[in-house]
């Protein structure tokens, strides 16, 4: 990344105000993708942790990400922590969690199942990750 991306990007990051470049997402079937400025990290859920003791989420895999994928991801993210009609309590099968920092303090938010900014998510990281 050059220093006029990487100033861009700061901006962008400051000006959103939610976090510090950070997000966490924890997928329907409890496997996670860590998302930073520059990388999509795709951590699978293993059968001796899933909720069957069967699923196997595939392998762990790091892509990494240009400033465009990251903003475009960024919105994405922006888009579901402000829409709280996609928002329920806690966390069950079949929803997805954000995990992000806002002004220092870690936060989470749950995803309805089936709902438009899971299903958005889900679909952009698993993209990505496949390739």
């Amino acid at each position: 990344m050059n220093l006029i991306g990487s100033v861009v990007l700061a901006i962008a990051i400051a000006i959103a105000g939610f976090h510090d470049g950070h997000y966490t997402y924890v997928d329907g079937s409890a496997n996670s993708y860590e998302v930073t400025p520059t990388s999509v990290q795709y951590i699978p859920i293993k059968p001796e942790n899933s909720s069957s003791g069967t699923y196997d989420g595939g392998e762990e895999r790091t892509v990494a990400i240009d400033n465009t994928t990251f903003m475009r991801l960024d919105s994405l993210f922006t888009d579901a922590i402000k829409d709280t009609s996609n928002h329920i309590k806690n966390r069950i099968k079949g929803s997805g969690m954000i995990l992000y920092f806002d002004n220092g303090t870690e936060k989470s938010i749950v995803l309805r199942s089936g709902s438009q900014s899971k299903n958005n998510l889900e679909r952009v990281l698993g993209l990505l990750i496949k390739g």
